[in-house]
This record gives C-alpha cells, sequence and structure tokens, in this order.
C-alpha cells in the first residue's frame, strides 16, 4: 500500500547577506559545478514537479511521465518513481542543493536522501525542517534552437545518470535510480531505461 504525501508548499525566502550570499555561490559550485561556473546551473527552485522524459525524444517540452514519491513497503521511507498514467506529479522545492517536500498537516519533511551508485532515490522523513542534503542541481537548457523551459536534473554536477527501473518491492512499478548496477534488491537492473529528469511546471513555463 502506498502512503499519501500531502503537497503543500513551502514558501523559500532569497538570502541576500554578504556572508550568507558568499556560502550561497560556495554551495553552489558544490553541487552545480561546471554547470554554475558557465551559468546554466541554479540549486534553489520552488513548486515544482519533476517529470521523467526519454532521452531520445525530439521535443522535450511535450510527453513524458510526472514523478512522485510515496513508500512502496510498509515499513519503508517513500521512493521517486512513475505513477500509474493520469496520475499528478508531486511538488518539490529545490534549496540550496537540498530537494524536498513539505506535509504541514503532519509537519513532516521528506528530504531526498545521500546517494551512491546504484541507489534508488528514496527520501527520509523527519518531523519539522528538511535535512542538509546538498547535492542536486538544475540546468537550464541553452540551445537556442531545439531548447526547452524545462531545467534538466542533475546530480554532483552530471546529468544523464538516471533510469527508470522495474521495483522488485512494489510488482509493475518503475522506480528511479541513479546509475543501476546488478544485484540490487530493490530493482530489476535489466529492466532499466534511461531518462532525463527535468524541472516543470508553471515557474518554468
Amino acid at each position: 500500500m502506498m502512503i499519501s504525501i500531502a503537497r503543500t508548499l513551502l514558501a523559500i525566502s532569497p538570502l541576500f547577506v554578504g556572508g550568507i550570499l558568499a556560502t550561497s555561490n560556495q554551495n553552489l559550485l558544490q553541487t552545480c559545478g561546471v554547470f554554475a561556473e558557465i551559468g546554466s546551473g541554479f540549486n534553489t527552485a520552488t513548486s515544482f514537479t519533476l517529470t521523467a522524459f526519454d532521452p531520445s525524444e525530439l521535443d522535450p517540452t511535450t510527453g513524458g511521465t510526472d514523478l512522485v514519491i510515496a513508500a512502496l513497503a510498509n515499513p519503508g521511507n517513500p521512493v521517486l518513481f512513475a505513477p500509474p498514467a493520469g496520475s499528478s506529479g508531486t511538488v518539490f522545492n529545490l534549496t540550496d542543493g537540498t530537494i524536498f517536500v513539505i506535509d504541514h498537516e503532519a509537519d513532516i519533511s521528506f528530504t531526498a536522501a545521500l546517494l551512491t551508485n546504484g541507489s534508488d532515490v528514496s527520501f527520509t522523513p523527519t518531523s519539522g525542517a528538511p535535512l542538509n542534503f546538498p547535492q542536486w542541481c538544475a540546468v537550464a537548457d541553452t540551445d537556442p534552437e531545439q531548447g526547452t523551459p524545462f531545467p534538466t536534473l542533475a546530480l554532483n554536477g552530471t546529468t544523464g545518470d538516471f533510469a527508470l527501473c522495474e521495483s522488485t518491492v512494489a510488482t509493475g512499478t518503475q522506480i528511479v535510480v541513479f546509475r543501476p548496477a546488478g544485484g540490487n534488491s530493490e530493482y530489476d537492473a535489466s529492466t532499466c531505461a534511461s531518462v532525463n529528469i527535468r524541472l516543470t511546471g508553471p515557474a518554468f513555463e
């Protein structure tokens, strides 16, 4: 049984105080790497959905699968996965490289956990404020001819390392995995298909 998560939002206030700004710039370089250096990477955004696209799709502004988080096992932390067709995507926030969801009614935060190669994208629940796990970056599409307004999600400064893989916990469900590898008990590596994950929603249209 999947555990539903309220899709309420957390307003983020920009930080402009000198010392804090310097720390923020250092954090941007840490999470976005070369994308920060060339000006296409950013690591703070609010109220967006995450959508998985086939990397070979010629028109990345159409199609795609909105992603959600929910627990696929009980007990178990929520993971990022592709829901049945017609489902609405979870609304996420990105602050200084940390991706999270807030359930205000329950006063619980769900923070994207630190990932290693072969890991599924899971979320750690905590009471109150989200954890500080800076690793994510959004990369703007700067192609003048075939570009899209939707930024691509990067982890530790790289894009294109995500896949949708069949879960071994919830039959028929595809979960998001970073650099899938064989021998993982959470998914079947032989079923994995590469995807690009984009930040979508009204803020980027």
